[in-house]
């Protein structure tokens, strides 16, 4: 996760390597690794299996994938449940207006996560204390933004592999009060629960070691929410399973 100015030129210039190299590596197919070959491809595949018609459920991606579907093959469609549907013009034409929505809907997400955790109480891992379950996430990423956090052996979490791992959970209702577990574990860990002091720059010292931290938050719109799920996370987050899953240590 890019944060200073080279960081951010450096994974541009890598990216650009990394997709040149795909073109020059993958000749002539990379003309056909379109949506609409993809399509025409399931349309293959519901022929090859022996079905009349489609039944296809997507997910994000997939969302384009039955759309487009339809729109080649309308007479070939039995029924398609398309969950979380992307806006097909963003994705195809304005692709960095479909990643901010993208990362709006995530910061969405996590924000209807945190209250219900803070609702429910002591059946959320992250309550507890003078701080709200919101305010320890905030200042566990502060934490992590000034460098790798060791966890135990020679395993640590960085700002990337913990903004992957909360991102992933994120996807799954029933993966929210694992994530609380483990950002509670990391949090205790660390030293973010120790008292911020902001300065006149806005930057924000932890008092007991005298890091500097660039104080900065992702964007909290709630238009991208589905309530549903929002809705629904309380009960998971009080009556998830108990199996935790990793935020993101890497060895």
């Amino acid at each position: 996760m890019p944060l200073s100015s080279g960081d951010i030129a450096d994974t541009l210039a890598a990216t650009r390597k990394y997709t040149s190299s795909c073109g020059k590596n993958a000749g002539p197919v990379v003309g056909h690794m379109t949506t609409l070959n993809v399509a025409t491809d399931l349309d293959l595949m519901r022929q090859a299996v022996g079905d009349r018609k489609l039944s296809y459920v997507g997910f994000s991606y997939g969302t384009l994938i039955g759309a487009t579907y339809t729109n080649l093959f309308p007479d070939k469609v039995r029924a398609l449940a398309l969950d979380g549907p992307v806006d097909a013009d963003r994705r195809t034409n304005d692709r960095i207006a479909n990643k901010l929505d993208r990362a709006n809907g995530f910061e969405t997400a996590l924000n209807g996560m945190l209250s219900a955790c803070q609702a429910a109480g002591t059946a959320c891992p992250l309550f507890g204390g003078s701080l709200t379950a919101r305010q320890k996430f905030d200042r566990l990423r502060e934490r992590l933004r000034g460098g790798p956090l060791p966890t135990g052996g020679t395993s640590v979490v960085t700002i990337s592999s913990f903004t992957n791992g909360v991102i992933s959970a994120l996807y799954s209702l029933d993966r929210l009060k694992p994530l609380t577990a483990e950002l509670r574990r990391v949090y205790d860990l660390s030293d973010a629960h120790r008292t911020p002091v902001r300065t006149k720059r806005g930057r924000t010292v932890l008092a007991q070691q005298h890091r500097q931290l660039l104080w900065c938050q992702l964007p909290r719109r709630a238009d991208a929410a589905r309530s549903g799920e929002i809705s629904g996370a309380g009960r998971h987050l009080r009556d998830g399973e108990p199996r935790l899953r990793s935020l993101g240590g890497v060895q």
